[in-house]
């Protein structure tokens, strides 16, 4: 019997800590899982470690392919999974025994008649400030009163104000991949229309185009994946390539919003999210808000030139 729920992980020189993320896999307490790693042309040792890890393991699938990003790795493994549904997590993070399991049962509870292509739960980071403690349970609260079945339609516009963060002391959606299942089918059309070459802001570019074409969204409060901040991580790409990468993501993503119905107000939306995004890009580069404020209006007129070729 094939799982019903796939974890696809993208690996790229990742031998140091991929063993404890595949541990915390095979602990679940869901058990229909599978766990697809895939080396993503590592230079180390990565690929012999999954290749050991899915001797010891009958759950762990390897994989290989040539260095293309996170978004080739992800899409390989979503081509090969067999779950019903696919998840993802980032091969130097956490997960905790419940990841998968509260989401399943979150979904069921607001979707039993599983009309949902895509059950969305909540981000957790791992750290220890007070702010941050108070920020998961706003979000805790904030999620719960929202939860429900989203279908296609104007009943999205909810969603979409807090998935582009323009809803105010609302529930936000993160943009992550790694708290949300996605049925495969979903995944892999996302897959087949993305820029491989992406390397920042991929997370946003899948999420924005697979909430765009899904049917319903099952929105529910379930933390458990553990965000670790390494020194290797890709959000420490030189912030001039994600400048460059945002131009990408946005002529992917509002082409794609447009196409599906939502051009009457997410392209507004993700306007005002992406030049929010980019001020702070630039502000980190030029060190002076001002200067960063006009040299994001250039900026976005790009995007936009690249939207509409």
């Amino acid at each position: 019997m094939p799982p019903a729920v796939s974890i696809v992980i993208p690996a790229f020189n990742a031998e140091t800590t991929l063993p404890d993320l595949v541990s915390d896999c095979l602990a679940q307490t869901f058990r229909s899982i599978e766990v697809i790693c895939v080396d993503d042309g590592s230079d180390d040792g990565t690929r012999a470690c999954i290749e050991e890890l899915s001797r010891k393991h009958a759950g762990i699938r390897a994989l290989s392919i040539e260095h293309g990003g996170p978004t080739a790795a992800r899409s390989a493994g979503a081509d090969t999974a067999r779950g019903e549904w696919v998840i993802f997590a980032d091969a130097d993070d956490r997960v905790d025994p419940a990841w998968i399991e509260s989401l399943v049962t979150g979904g069921l509870e607001v979707d039993p008649l599983g009309k949902a292509d895509i059950i969305a739960g909540a981000n957790c980071w791992i750290r220890g400030d007070t702010e941050q403690k108070k920020t998961d349970v706003d979000q805790k609260r904030a999620m719960s009163e929202f939860r429900g079945l989203f279908s296609r339609g104007s009943r999205m516009d909810e969603v979409w104000k807090r998935m582009l963060g323009c809803a105010e002391k609302d529930a936000s959606i993160s943009h992550s991949m790694c708290d949300k299942l996605f049925r495969i089918e979903l995944a892999r059309s996302v897959f087949k229309g993305i820029d491989r070459s992406i390397r920042i802001g991929e997370d946003t570019c899948f999420n924005i185009i697979a909430f765009a074409r899904a049917r319903a969204v099952a929105l529910i409060y379930a933390t458990g994946y553990r965000w670790t901040d390494t020194q290797n991580s890709l959000s420490h790409t030189p912030q001039l390539c994600a400048l460059q990468d945002n131009r990408t993501v946005y002529a992917h993503v509002k082409k794609e919003l447009l196409a599906h119905g939502y051009g009457e107000y997410a392209p507004l939306l993700w306007h005002d999210w992406m030049n929010r995004l980019v001020e702070n890009q630039l502000w980190w580069v030029c060190g002076d808000k001002e200067t960063a404020k006009q040299l994001a209006v250039r900026f976005m007129a790009s995007y936009e030139e690249a939207a509409s070729e």
